[in-house]
């Protein structure tokens, strides 16, 4: 992640992957800091999945996934939060959290930097367990060739 990037984009796929309780903190702490307004309340919809088959490279409609949604304004910035599931509060403190990255106040900074060394050390510790999880499937995978090896032997 880039230091001096102050918009969201960085952070969403670590973001994605946390449960509500680790951000309820952070968005707690924007609601202390600043004035939250609720542009649309937080809400479920249906969008449509796409995906792209991988032999021809054709994206196609993999069906409708449920979504949570809000969008309102932190100190009169606009931001918005979707995320898969029934998750409203989660979509709700990602929407806080993408106002605050849009807005330039300097009360925003030291947040701002804080956020961003927490995310840093949470995508630290997702990498660490996507490896080692790894690690225990690669330690499950047959050899199958070694099989083959094996029954040639036996007969």
């Amino acid at each position: 992640m880039d230091q001096k990037d102050t918009r969201m984009g960085g952070y969403t796929a670590v973001i994605a992957e946390m449960g509500v309780e680790a951000l309820r903190p952070w968005g707690s702490h924007i609601a202390q800091m600043g004035r939250v307004e609720d542009v649309n309340e937080a809400s479920l919809g249906m969008v449509m999945m796409r995906a792209q088959e991988s032999v021809q490279h054709q994206v196609f409609n993999a069906g409708e996934i449920l979504i949570s949604e809000a969008t309102l304004t932190v100190d009169g910035v606009v931001g918005y939060g979707a995320v898969m599931g029934n998750a409203l509060d989660k979509a709700r403190i990602i929407a806080m959290l993408d106002a605050v990255h849009h807005n330039m106040e300097l009360k925003w900074n030291d947040f701002r930097e804080q956020f961003r060394i927490w995310v840093a050390k949470q995508e630290k510790e997702l990498l660490e367990r996507r490896q080692s999880d790894f690690a225990l499937i690669e330690r499950t995978k047959v050899d199958f060739q070694l099989m083959d090896t094996e029954e040639e032997e036996e007969a």
